[in-house]
């Protein structure tokens, strides 16, 4: 399974306790249609719902998703709200936080060096501190003069103060700059 930098690691944890191969891409569609394409991946999927099927094509489809859904359905004799119940729920949170174009690679630099000893890091899309039992992931936008701050914790709220300590350490930096 094909699954974005942004997509919850409780996920990805669930799925490996199922011995189920999983792929982290970057957080852009393109990169996702794109590991749909490396042999072996069934399924890629996007954390705004986006479903790939490549045995169809490597792109979203929202009816294919559908049939699948209602086919699921029928074999197992299932209710939606009976698979619904059974599904974990996810601590994560997000903000954007703006910053000029000029800025953005000396913010993206501080976080690296402040970083750079510690190995639970990973540089797939942006930057990705891992903690104990959580992840903040500092993303600069491609297109807009912002970063994207994503994190995920046991408890919503740690979430929500993990972002917002990133976004204040971002508005700092732009600011000592």
């Amino acid at each position: 399974i094909g699954l974005s930098v942004t997509a919850p690691g409780r996920l990805e944890d669930l799925l490996k306790a199922q011995q189920v191969d999983v792929i982290r891409t970057k957080a852009d569609t393109r990169s996702l249609m794109s590991s749909s394409l490396d042999a072996g991946v069934d399924f890629a999927g996007d954390d705004r719902g986006g479903c790939i099927f490549p045995s169809l094509h490597p792109g979203f489809d929202a009816m294919f998703t559908l049939a699948k859904l209602i086919s699921m359905l029928q074999e197992t004799g299932l209710s939606l709200s009976e698979i619904t119940s059974e599904l974990p729920t996810f601590a994560l949170a997000y903000e954007q936080v703006r910053c000029p174009w000029e800025v953005k690679g000396t913010v993206m630099r501080r976080i690296t060096e402040e970083h750079r000893d510690d190995s639970r890091v990973e540089l797939v899309d942006g930057i990705k501190i891992y903690g104990d039992d959580s992840w903040v992931l500092v993303l600069p936008d491609a297109v807009e003069p912002v970063f994207h701050v994503y994190a995920e914790s046991p408890e919503t709220s740690a979430s929500e103060a993990l972002v917002g300590d990133y976004v204040k350490k971002i508005e700092a930096m732009q600011a000592g700059s």
